[in-house]
């Protein structure tokens, strides 16, 4: 089980890898920020919300994609744990799909 554990970190770790481009663009912007009165306050919370979400968006990928490939391996060895597995696999993409979604829907223009 520790190597599944030290597996499943791994993969969040190289999704959240994958995405500090995104971290260091709000980290410039930041800095943009921080030239405006209260822009201290500003990039803080910038910063603050960009790592939060990257921190999620990399343990709903990361688990999700370790999770089934853990569950494909354990439905031929034990089947019970195997389809719980893939369920709770199954969950966290879906969850990351439904994120994007939610956020592509407040992005359409009103008619």
């Amino acid at each position: 089980w520790l190597v599944r554990i030290c597996g499943a970190l791994a993969a969040v770790v190289a999704v959240c890898c994958c995405l500090q481009p995104i971290s260091a663009a709000a980290d410039v912007a930041g800095d943009l920020l921080n030239f405006c009165p209260c822009g201290g306050m500003l990039e803080d919370c910038l910063e603050g919300i960009v790592d939060w979400v990257i921190c999620v968006i990399s343990c709903n990928i990361g688990l999700g994609a370790s999770f089934l490939v853990i569950a494909v391996v354990w439905v031929f060895m034990r089947p019970m744990w195997g389809i719980g597995l893939l369920v709770l696999g199954c969950c966290c993409c879906g969850s990351s799909l439904a994120v994007r979604q939610m956020f592509k829907q407040d992005k359409e223009p009103l008619e």
